[in-house]
């Protein structure tokens, strides 16, 4: 079994990207500003890991996944 060393990431990505889908699959936002504002708020009301990410943080894990579902609206 192959053993990883150092530090574990700051903040749960898969946990944020649900977070995301689940909020797409609620009612779609209309901007991508809007997902990342929503599911900062969410990922942090759920208590994940890390506690509330940046705002670039944020912007770099749903940039592909807004890109790879054709949404439209960058803000």
């Amino acid at each position: 079994m192959k053993q990883t060393t150092g530090q574990s990431p700051t903040y749960d990505s898969k946990a944020f990207l649900i977070e995301a889908m689940a909020i797409i699959l609620d009612a779609p936002p209309t901007t991508q500003g809007e997902l990342i504002r929503q599911t900062l708020n969410a990922y942090e009301k759920a208590n994940l890991r890390g506690g509330r990410p940046s705002d670039e943080w944020a912007k770099r894990e749903i940039q592909p996944l807004w890109r790879r579902l054709g949404l439209k609206g960058e803000d």
